[in-house]
């Protein structure tokens, strides 16, 4: 064992150092979550710098996300470093933190592409760029445009196809081939001439950086030798989330011919070096004798199938189950240990995911110590389970010197944020939305809430301007502004202007003219039926005849799930006002006046450092925190309803209640409500068959209920009170629940402000 190895195997167990050290064939490294996979690559690659004499350059490490890019990159420099002081290696090997051949998937075909694409006939120059998603989305609205195209498909929807379909390795040629229906033919039709603009302007698309060099290793077979010689060695982390062009650029590159210098070595016993090798190849070998050679590959490929949660955008985990189809050759490797969480955790974990079927077989073990329990939180229904999870969270934090970065609340889907960002808000503690918008920033929310505005107040120009064509009425900015031009002008709303609209029959045309009064109509029969309506009942009103839900799905470009978790916000907010149970335009006020103070207390928060973490599950999956909250957790919510009829879906819903159990460090606690509105009416719902898969020896039972009183908080006119985020203030009035408060501060003004969230002085 050379000084080398022994420095490495010192840090690493016998696992991690087995993995490392392998380099005679490819690898199949099954890492369980907390397993140290990220220092298995690392040493991997230092191991091949330093003890195989590889370049740097020769090497290819492929990461997911450009945080875990960056964190090895940073790990390799520092190990290089330590090697060397340690007088391990002879030389110095130069290190960048600018190293092109580290990082994600994208980073690494851009580069790619920007060394090779001219010498191709697929019409771009190296000095190419790249559109982002908001200018790629611009131009087919042009072109679809310019084409007068059927309104039976959005510019969103024509953009998710092209997109799926470029992630499927198909450029509009063979679209072409295949289109069978009016609306296939829209979209290869706009495909082509968006490919010929992207061609005319030198640029590429996000999904171009993948497809591209794709096409260009199918077409131009010396450009992939020339890559498969220079890439020796490829590492891919993550591999279980790779999609269909991902994985196929992963076969592309990893048959090395190269390699076979090896086996060329084993057959004649003469040592072969890289630079001769192909010349060898094409001249010297007798070709009897290269027809009976096997290829070798040379890919690491870290994978935890109990972790593939992207099924849906792509992942094909499938792929992997059967490795050796694609590299014959393979080894694999398990990593077993954990080393993120306490053996009560691991242990859960382990239980829950054991009940999928399609998955290989490991056998997770905690190195940590500890015999604490998961703790399941019951509550009577979602305002309960918000309010009771962030007291508790708080008592934590207080006892145990904690700060509120050590606290992460998880959920199934950004919608179910709302009622743990509104107690936050109430009770001005700072927190940030990781992966998403802050609920009341959600563009679905401000439409919303815009249309009752204007409704309760129609001489709101602001929100006018935001919901006239929302959804598409076909009126331009250029209308818009000629009735802003004439309100300000006339000094009137726009509104009183849109009741004068015949007044401006000249300016726009007869056709806009009776769009515009519809909308004046649809405005007022809205407002003719909420003083009728609790503002629950306005909201679904508002939906309604808007076609809101029809809406999203084109916004979304027919992505029935995005679109679902969309319209999920707004039942949200319809949730929030169910304790407005009046009716009238008064009622609506209040509401309103409730979500204008969150939002802006929302905004006057500092999302510092010290925050409590709200996010998804997804978003989740690359980070650890001591406290892990789950909310939510109940059936037909996590798992989702649909999920239960299908073992696909149910088995990815279940891997997906993996990574959430094993975010944890040291605590973990799962929370399920009694009942929810969902779908706009009470559900009831049992606990989790998720919580129920995990024994009863590794949990407790916490049952919590609501003891607060509803009735208003006994103050009066001249009191002085203080908020938490506002400071001291003089209440000039009460309406109610709701506070006219003078605040000494002079940036905060005069305020609304419900009582319940301020104290007497």
């Amino acid at each position: 064992m050379s000084s080398l190895e022994s420095y490495i195997h010192s840090k690493l167990n016998d696992e991690q150092y087995a993995a490392a050290l392998h380099t005679d064939t490819s690898a199949l490294i099954l890492a369980g979550a907390g397993s140290g996979k990220t220092r298995v690559l690392t040493y991997k690659i230092a191991y091949l710098i330093f003890g195989k004499s590889i370049p740097l350059s020769n090497i290819l490490a492929v990461t997911f996300t450009n945080k875990a890019a960056k964190e090895m990159k940073e790990r390799l420099i520092h190990l290089s470093e330590e090697i060397v002081e340690q007088g391990i290696a002879k030389q110095w090997i130069r290190m960048s933190r600018n190293n092109n051949r580290i990082g994600t998937f994208h980073s690494v075909f851009l580069r790619i592409l920007k060394e090779d694409i001219d010498q191709t006939a697929f019409g771009f120059t190296n000095s190419f760029g790249v559109y982002d998603t908001d200018e790629a989305y611009s131009l087919i609205k042009s072109i679809m445009k310019a084409d007068n195209t059927d309104k039976t498909i959005t510019p969103k929807e024509v953009k998710w196809y092209i997109s799926k379909l470029k992630n499927e390795g198909i450029d509009y040629e063979l679209y072409f081939k295949r289109a069978n229906t009016p609306q296939d033919n829209i979209v290869a039709q706009t495909y082509k001439k968006y490919q010929t603009q992207l061609q005319i302007a030198n640029a590429m698309d996000f999904d171009d950086l993948l497809m591209y060099p794709y096409l260009m290793f199918r077409q131009y077979p010396k450009i992939l030798e020339k890559r498969q010689t220079l890439f020796q060695y490829i590492l891919v982390d993550e591999a279980q989330d790779t999609n269909w062009i991902q994985f196929e650029l992963m076969k592309q590159l990893s048959k090395n011919l190269p390699s076979a210098a090896s086996y060329w070595a084993e057959r004649s016993g003469v040592e072969i070096s890289q630079r001769w090798l192909w010349e060898i190849l094409r001249s010297k070998a007798d070709p009897s004798t290269r027809s009976g050679w096997r290829k070798l590959w040379n890919i690491t490929l870290i994978w935890d199938d109990f972790q593939s949660i992207y099924g849906r955008r792509g992942a094909l985990m499938e792929n992997f189950l059967n490795v050796k189809a694609v590299w014959p050759d393979i080894e694999i490797f398990k990593l077993q240990m954990n080393y993120r969480s306490r053996p009560h955790i691991v242990q859960a974990g382990s239980h829950v995911i054991k009940n999928n079927t399609k998955q290989y077989e490991k056998t997770i073990v905690p190195h940590r110590e500890g015999n604490d329990k998961i703790v399941v939180f019951n509550h009577t229904d979602e305002s309960s389970e918000a309010m009771n999870l962030v007291e508790f969270i708080a008592k934590l934090k207080e006892q145990n010197n904690l700060t509120r970065s050590d606290f992460a609340i998880l959920y199934r889907t950004n919608a179910q944020s709302s009622p743990f960002e509104q107690v936050l808000i109430q009770e001005g503690i700072p927190y940030k939305i990781f992966g998403a918008f802050k609920f009341f920033d959600r563009k679905e929310v401000k439409d919303i809430v815009s249309y009752l505005k204007y409704i309760t107040n129609p001489r709101d120009n602001v929100a006018l301007k935001r919901i006239i064509n929302i959804p598409n009425r076909k009126l331009g900015d250029t209308t818009i502004k000629k009735i802003e031009d004439t309100a300000i002008a006339q000094e009137v709303s726009m509104n009183e202007v849109l009741l004068a609209i015949d007044a401006l029959a000249g300016p726009i045309n007869g056709p806009t003219i009776e769009r515009l009064k519809d909308f004046s109509k649809l405005i007022n029969y809205i407002i003719e039926k909420s003083e009728f309506l609790t503002p629950p009942d306005v909201i679904k009103l508002i939906i309604s005849q808007l076609n809101y839900k029809e809406y999203l799905l084109k916004e979304e470009g027919n992505n029935q799930q995005a679109a679902d978790e969309r319209y999920a916000n707004i039942g949200q907010l319809i949730n929030m006002g169910q304790k407005y149970e009046q009716t009238g335009m008064a009622e609506l006020r209040r509401l309103l006046d409730e979500i204008s103070l969150l939002t802006d207390a929302a905004d006057n928060s500092e999302e510092s450092i010290d925050s409590i973490k709200l996010m998804t599950i997804h978003a989740s999956k690359w980070l650890e925190f001591k406290y892990v909250f789950v909310g939510w957790v109940e059936e037909n919510v996590f798992p989702l309803g649909n999920a239960r009829l299908e073992v696909k879906l149910l088995e990815e819903e279940r891997r997906l209640m993996y990574v959430a159990i094993t975010r944890a460090q040291d605590h973990l606690f799962l929370s399920y409500a009694d009942s929810r509105m969902q779908r706009w009416q009470t559900m009831y719902n049992k606990v989790s068959r998720f919580v129920d898969e995990i024994p009863d020896e590794l949990k407790k039972l916490y049952s919590l209920s609501e003891n607060r009183s509803m009735s208003r908080p006994s103050f009066d006119e001249g009191d002085m009170v203080k908020h938490k985020l506002f400071g001291i203030g003089t209440i000039i009035e009460i309406r109610w629940d709701l506070g006219i408060i003078k605040f000494q501060n002079a940036s905060f003004g005069v305020r609304k402000v419900p009582l319940k969230l301020v104290e007497s002085v």
